[in-house]
């Protein structure tokens, strides 16, 4: 380890050392300090007058034969003094006293360092020291010159831009490799070396000819079909080869068909009334081509009555079914087409079921549900029958729910159609799927009719939105709904236990278990004195799960009528509930159930009741056709005379919309037998349609419609909506049906010669065929 010593900042000596430096000291001091107002004597030092140690003898190292008094002390030898100090001073010793020249007595000299360390550029290297980062070295001054602490940085070698060269140090080893250089660059200071790196970079083409994303372009070739040039590396990398294909001049060209070209690029295109018009554009400098189609005349497809066969357009899409073909006349260019149907001639009545509507219904809003039932066999029914809507959660008919009941339909000609509705709610958000299914009054019913095919009596399901008027939101939800309650008929003074079917009608679990209660109360609609029965907690339900909910025991001690319902996620009516659902109103039963009191046990005997007793099911007096305009059961009447009216635990039909019907089944009690279907229906308006005829024919309605054949029964009464067609036949081959005339005049579009059609009947209409006498030509012989 160097250790430093800075002259200028001194350090303590030992006492001989003192003792010796202060005897040094006075010598210099008597040896050099002039006499002040005196002459120099032998001994004594520095010139003030001419004649101080003149003349002097030579110095001992003057050269041999130098005059004695070539160097006059303090004067140039002529007498004149010279400068005062300087290489020119008086000694004495030596055997006398004698000049130097510039010896013994050398001027005061200060410390300069060197770029390099250790080194001076004036004085003596005094102490040094070599550090990480740096040197440190004293140059020292010399007859009373300062020091200088000297510093020289390590300075580490440093990259240059382009391989084997240095800003800073010296080039050390270096390598070339197939895809980079490296090399060193020394430190020449004692710093840290540094290894250097330049990747090489290889030649590489752009899109453009001439051009190069990496390199620099040389050898430019313009050939006759490209161009070639090459992208050369710039430091030792590979080289690439590069062409372009010069393009093809290719000039656009109209084809005979639209939008279509048979040289170029199609574009700019126009659908105009009667027209089309495009531009087919060149390429690589060809000119562009404006073209127009004119429309040709729109043929329409249009069905023949033969299976198989168009009247316009070409037949496609052919299909035989077990009950019709159908096909498509499709228009040659561009019209509309046209579906097409035949119905197969089969033996009997075969009932099908037609689509549902509406598709979109409000939740907790009683909606009538319409189809249409087609009898597309080749007789009557001979009988009316019963049709049910069926409700699912899914759309292949899986997660089946409560249906919306049953309801009757006329008999129905064979080729004939008639409407078919029903009233339901839906009182939860989602998606259902209804369908309707014909000759059945429930899901597994054979039917009453006898039928060519009886498996088509179902139609397609389809999907049912049920939404609160768009503010449902979206995303995952839970949403929980009470059932109606059971049972509705209690002896008074016997303890009973309601239930209720709970569900949950949201897509996600509830996640937690929940309460459920039951509210009785005196009056209708939750009027009078309530009473709060809390359920038992029920465990969570999945998405579209059901689960029982229990009334704690309960017992009336006076008979009468109460009225009851049931509340999900509730322990009471002022419960706010638990589980965060997307509805919280709905989570009641729809409507207050109407529950009797009676006074003795079923089959007879007073309460407490043992069981035992049976009691038959009867319906109601509801079960009856309402006249056109009634809407409402009129008050005190009851679905069910005796037993249980059987109710799906969600959906309960409602009163009939105008020509519908709904219907329900009153079960027995303790093994009594059950009642139904009991059906209401509520008929529909209805209008007449009178024929008249003038002298030489009558009027005759059409084949699936005997109402009318006039002469004989010139009257007859439509529901509205219906339709009806009239034909007017010639009595004799004497007269020829001549025109319609019908009255109103905007009840129907009759005109010419052929049938009469008056459809969607919302109104009384009259119908006046008029014949005229058929002229003769007679021919004498």
């Amino acid at each position: 380890m160097n250790k430093e010593i800075n002259p200028n900042r001194g350090y303590i000596l030992p006492a001989r050392s003192l003792a010796f430096l202060l005897v040094i000291f006075v010598f210099w001091f008597v040896q050099l300090t002039p006499i002040a107002h005196g002459l120099l004597k032998p001994g004594d030092i520095g010139c003030n007058v001419a004649s101080d140690c003149s003349p002097n003898p030579l110095k001992p190292n003057d050269p041999p034969g130098t005059p004695e008094n070539q160097y006059g002390c303090c004067t140039d030898g002529t007498g004149l003094p010279l400068p005062l100090g300087g290489s020119h001073m008086c000694w004495s010793g030596g055997g006398g006293p004698y000049c130097d020249s510039g010896g013994n007595g050398s001027a005061l000299v200060n410390g300069a360092c060197m770029p390099t360390h250790y080194n001076c550029s004036a004085g003596v290297l005094g102490a040094k020291a070599e550090y990480p980062t740096q040197y440190h070295w004293w140059c020292e001054g010399q007859n009373g010159g300062t020091n200088k602490l000297c510093v020289e940085m390590k300075s580490p070698g440093v990259c240059g831009a382009t391989h084997n060269n240095c800003t800073a140090g010296v080039l050390g080893a270096n390598q070339e490799y197939p895809t980079q250089y490296n090399w060193w660059c020394n430190s020449t200071s004692g710093g840290s070396n540094t290894l250097c790196t330049e990747m090489k970079v290889n030649g590489s083409c752009s899109f453009a000819h001439y051009n190069c994303s990496a390199g620099t372009s040389a050898n430019n070739v313009n050939g006759s079909t490209s161009w070639t040039w090459v992208c050369r590396s710039p430091n030792g990398g590979t080289n690439a080869s590069c062409s372009e294909i010069k393009p093809v001049v290719v000039s656009g060209s109209c084809s005979s068909t639209h939008y279509s070209c048979s040289a170029g690029t199609s574009g700019s295109q126009s659908d105009n009334a009667t027209s089309w018009t495009w531009g087919c554009y060149g390429s690589g400098g060809g000119g562009n081509d404006s073209c127009s189609e004119t429309k040709p005349t729109v043929t329409n497809g249009s069905c023949a009555t033969t299976h198989y066969n168009c009247s316009a357009g070409n037949s496609a899409n052919t299909s035989s079914g077990s009950t019709a073909w159908t096909w498509d006349c499709l228009s040659p260019n561009g019209g509309s087409n046209d579906s097409c149907i035949e119905t197969k001639t089969v033996s009997g009545p075969d009932l099908t079921a037609g689509g549902i509507s509406p598709t979109s219904v409000l939740v907790n809003s009683p909606t009538t549900f319409s189809t249409t039932i087609s009898n597309i066999g080749n007789s009557s029914t001979g009988a009316s029958f019963n049709n049910f809507f069926q409700v699912a959660r899914n759309s292949d008919g899986s997660g089946i729910l409560p249906d919306f009941g049953a309801v009757t339909a006329s008999a129905i000609s064979g080729g004939a159609s008639a409407p078919a509705s029903v009233n339901g709610t839906f009182s939860s958000l989602g998606v259902y799927y209804v369908r309707a299914c014909v000759d059945k009054s429930f899901a597994g019913d054979a039917g009453t009719i006898s039928e060519a095919n009886e498996n088509n009596n179902c139609g397609a399901w389809t999907s049912v939105a049920v939404t609160n008027g768009g503010n449902e939101g979206s995303g995952t939800f839970v949403d929980l709904v009470a059932g109606n309650v059971s049972p509705s008929t209690i002896v008074v003074n016997t303890p009973v236990s309601f239930s209720s079917s709970i569900l949950n009608n949201g897509n996600v679990s509830t996640g937690s278990n929940f309460y459920n209660f039951f509210q009785i109360s005196t009056a209708p609609n939750g009027g009078g004195t309530k009473t709060d029965l809390t359920s038992s907690v029920m465990s969570a339900l999945s998405a579209s799960g059901t689960g029982p909910a229990t009334s704690p025991s309960h017992q009336f001690t006076s008979p009468g009528t109460y009225y009851i319902r049931a509340c999900a996620d509730k322990r009471n009516s002022a419960d706010a509930g638990s589980i965060t659902e997307s509805s919280e109103d709905n989570n009641c039963s729809t409507g207050w159930a109407g529950i009797t009191i009676v006074n003795t046990c079923p089959g007879g005997g007073l309460p407490p009741c043992s069981g035992g007793g049976t009691v038959n099911g009867a319906c109601g007096d509801r079960n009856t056709t309402y006249v056109f305009g009634t809407t409402g059961y009129p008050a005190g009447s009851t679905f069910c005379s005796a037993g249980e009216r059987r109710i799906p635990p969600i959906l309960e039909p409602g009163f009939p919309e105008s020509g519908g019907t709904v219907a329900w089944f009153c079960d027995g009690l303790n093994s009594g037998t059950n009642a139904g279907p009991c059906t209401a229906r509520l008929a529909l308006q209805a209008f007449t349609v009178t024929a008249e005829t003038s002298s030489g024919g009558f009027i005759t309605s059409s084949s699936t419609d005997s109402q009318i054949n006039c002469g004989e029964d010139c009257q007859g009464t439509y529901e509205v909506g219906s339709d009806v067609t009239l034909q007017a036949l010639p009595s004799s081959t004497y007269w020829k049906f001549d025109h319609w005339t019908v009255s109103p005049s905007s009840a129907s579009s009759c005109s010419g010669t052929g049938p009469c059609m008056i459809n969607n009947i919302n109104r009384s209409v009259t119908v006046t065929a008029s014949f005229v006498p058929r002229q003769f030509q007679y021919i004498e012989f």
